[in-house]
């Protein structure tokens, strides 16, 4: 990405994980990325994409343990 665009994004707003102003009337634009905000964004694909394994997972158990009891409850039959 190009560094003054995202400057501009900061300053305008428009950039989820940065901030950017003027100093003053006769200064230069500021911009600021926190690291925190910054990783976060950059890993929210990630953290939903584990989520979604770990309830795969976790739904998977449980339809195994629910078959697995069907069974048992026939065969006591």
């Amino acid at each position: 990405m190009d560094v003054e665009c995202l400057k501009m994004s900061a300053y305008l707003g428009k950039c989820p994980f940065a901030i950017g102003g003027d100093s003053g009337p006769y200064t230069q634009r500021f911009t600021k990325i926190p690291k925190l905000p910054f990783f976060n964004f950059m890993m929210q694909g990630y953290w939903q994409f584990e989520m979604f394994s770990m309830m795969q997972k976790f739904i998977d158990e449980q339809n195994k343990l629910i078959v697995e009891f069907d069974q048992r409850i026939r065969k006591a039959a």
